[in-house]
């Protein structure tokens, strides 16, 4: 039996996997697909499906390499910086009234995040409060603020737990 054209396509494709992946789980892969295609209504259907199997895949891959596999505190700030980055860059083309805002959400995200990795929670107590306050007061800016800390402490207070967890289990 020949090879169709999409499996072709397929097998080129695999080239963008990680030499480990490819060489652990290639014919694994190659079989799924032709079983996937087999049971595809459509070349479309199939393609769909495929591509954001790829995109996922081959992404995090890219994103693991550059960024590093361990959580580390640089490793895990370099993705931060670069989320809020993209996000203030975003934020600066759109020149209208909520600039402000979402660069008040950026900034106390950043510091939440921050305060949340080294467990200092009384910058989360301040971040709800000045929540409280801003609601009071209609201050957009300061809830702002004070709504991207609470989520930046979050997520560096779960960050950090879960590199603590990866250590422990590890037995480092």
């Amino acid at each position: 039996m020949s090879q169709s054209r999409s499996s072709a396509i397929y097998t080129r494709l695999l080239a963008l996997y990680p030499r480990e992946i490819k060489h652990g789980h290639r014919s694994e892969m190659l079989q799924n697909f032709d079983d996937l295609e087999r049971a595809s209504s459509s070349t479309i259907a199939l393609w769909l499906v495929l591509g954001r199997d790829l995109v996922t895949s081959v992404g995090t891959q890219v994103i693991q390499s550059v960024f590093g596999g361990e959580r580390t505190f640089a490793r895990q700030a370099r993705i931060v910086a670069t989320v809020l980055v993209l996000v203030v860059a975003i934020a600066l083309f759109r020149h209208d009234e909520k600039e402000p805002l979402i660069l008040a959400v950026c900034g106390g995200y950043a510091i939440g995040w921050i305060s949340g990795w080294w467990g200092k929670r009384a910058v989360v107590v301040l971040a709800l409060l000045g929540i409280a306050v801003s609601a009071i007061t209609h201050q957009r800016f300061l809830l702002s603020v004070c709504y991207g800390c609470t989520l930046g402490w979050g997520g560096g207070w779960v960050g950090k737990r879960r590199t603590i967890r990866r250590w422990l289990t590890r037995g480092v």
